[in-house]
């Protein structure tokens, strides 16, 4: 239906509950309470149709939640009749899929509706699963968005169905959804992806503030070509706008799109079936090809091979500690700003005193370096500390090292080096353009102020710093440039940062 229409059904039907909207080809989904105590999941009922997902004997049930109740899906909802009929083997999907987490399903509704919601989209889950085994990878038991996914993927006509969709591009970067994007890779050709480079316009749809893209799928036989990546430098302010970009992405095939709009290139077809989407979290694609062929550079380890663990201390620190004066019995010193004004030097210096928020444990007066939670803690310092997030303006190191051992709150250390030279080796390189372009592949929520996580950060590839020879290079390096003041990021090409990159070399 034309917006229009929709618009002008929920205007003149508001507080009427009698309309029939089937008229109007909308279709009102349960959702909620219905009669007898029962549950229903809105759109996602849609899955437990037998004409989209065909069921297939009793179900087999994994989820330990569900595992007492043979559930199966037995009966089609007749009132879903005609809603089935209106998406099956559809040409053209545009869907704007939640993407929030399960466990905040309904919250308009009391708890036990709520527990009852959730097992109903799991019983819907298992339904999908086990009438397509490869969705068991597909699917996520955190988030709804790829239940929604895949509905569109049953709706879809098979030969020439078109997917539109609005994701979070962290959904195109992340570890996590790596194997969603495989199976969207295998079923259809990724057509289009559109990312938003200013950081003053980096949601597509409403009410959100975390970066989005555009990701347009095809239904397609044969060697698959490569993937358009479209990155914007400006959204389109209003129609006429809207209509100018259209026109002018028509003629641009790659290179720069005209009257400043962005950039227009492709990514391989098999990054892109492999799971690589990186390109979109990139505004330069020379930057997304030479990140990629690092980040997949056998040559290199990752941090986990090296027995090296990130540890997300900044989480601990804000639940059980508080910041203290310096000289506070039994405050510990931290790494917290990474800010300008925070690391100045790749070697590490400490900049806040934290205290446990409860010394007394027990009922015994406690040395706070007795404490079970500080010991616990700080069992996690380290001399070498790598950032949890930063502004990729005003920052200027990726990672800093030091002959004390510390925790963060905005940075992660990293056990499990043996040598103190081996902290400083790897400080160099994570500082260098090879390390820091890895790290930036996988930016979490925002693009201009990325957030990164223990588990993409594990998967960081350095050089092998149990080799003698590389190790003394790069901490040679170290020692050299500790008390070099490094410029923000944003004052581009360094003396220091050339010096890093050539031990690299």
């Amino acid at each position: 239906n034309p917006v229009s229409l929709q618009l002008a059904a929920a205007q003149l039907t508001a507080g009427n509950s009698e309309v029939a909207y089937r008229r109007m080809q909308l279709y009102r989904m349960p959702y909620g309470p219905v009669e007898k105590s029962d549950v229903k999941a809105g759109t996602l009922e849609l899955l437990g149709q037998s004409s989209l997902v065909p069921r297939i004997g009793q179900l087999d049930l994994g989820d330990i939640s569900l595992r007492s109740k043979q559930v199966q899906l037995t009966k089609d909802d007749p009132l879903l009749e005609t809603a089935v009929e209106a998406v099956k083997n559809v040409r053209i999907v545009i869907m704007n899929p939640p993407f929030s987490n399960r466990t905040n399903m309904g919250v308009k509704f009391p708890k036990d509706v709520q527990k009852n919601l959730r097992e109903r989209t799991d019983r819907l889950e298992i339904s999908l699963v086990q009438n397509d085994k490869e969705m068991e990878g597909f699917v996520d038991k955190n988030s709804i968005n790829p239940l929604f996914v895949a509905l569109a993927d049953k709706c879809l006509n098979p030969v020439d169905g078109i997917l539109a969709m609005i994701n979070p591009t962290i959904a195109l970067s992340t570890t996590s959804a790596r194997q969603m994007r495989m199976i969207l890779a295998k079923r259809f050709h990724i057509h289009t992806l559109l990312t938003s480079h200013n950081p003053s316009q980096v949601n597509i749809s409403q009410g959100t503030k975390i970066n989005e893209s555009m990701v347009i799928a095809k239904r397609h036989k044969g060697p698959k070509p490569p993937t358009r990546i479209i990155s914007l430098d400006r959204m389109p302010k209003d129609s006429d706008e809207t209509k100018e970009l259209h026109d002018q992405l028509k003629l641009c095939t790659t290179g720069l799109i005209p009257s400043g709009w962005g950039e227009v290139s492709e990514w391989p077809a098999e990054l892109v079936e492999a799971g690589d989407w990186s390109a979109t979290v990139w505004r330069s694609p020379k930057l997304a090809g030479e990140a990629s062929r690092i980040a997949n550079d056998e040559r290199l380890i990752c941090l986990s091979e090296l027995g090296m663990t990130p540890w997300a201390t900044g989480q601990l620190l804000r639940g059980k500690f508080k910041a203290a004066t310096r000289g506070t019995q039994g405050s510990f010193p931290i790494l917290k700003s990474k800010s300008a004004d925070g690391q100045n030097y790749i070697k590490a210096t400490p900049d806040e005193f934290w205290i446990h928020k409860n010394p007394l444990s027990m009922g015994k007066i406690m040395q706070e370096n007795e404490h079970r939670d500080t010991n616990k803690l700080l069992e996690k310092a380290s001399h070498l500390l790598i950032t949890a997030g930063q502004d990729n303006r005003t920052a200027r190191l990726t990672a800093v090292a030091s002959t004390r051992k510390y925790v963060g709150n905005g940075w992660m250390p990293i056990t499990g080096l043996k040598k103190i030279e081996q902290s400083y080796a790897a400080a160099v390189f994570l500082n260098s353009t090879a390390g820091r372009l890895q790290i930036m592949r996988n930016p979490g929520r925002k693009l201009a102020f990325p957030s990164y996580s223990t588990k993409e950060t594990a998967n960081i590839r350095v050089p092998d710093l149990f080799n003698e020879r590389i190790c003394k290079i790069l901490a040679d390096c170290w020692l050299r440039t500790a008390d070099i003041k490094v410029p923000q990021y944003r004052d581009g090409e360094c003396e220091v940062r050339q010096l890093w990159d050539n031990a690299v070399a």
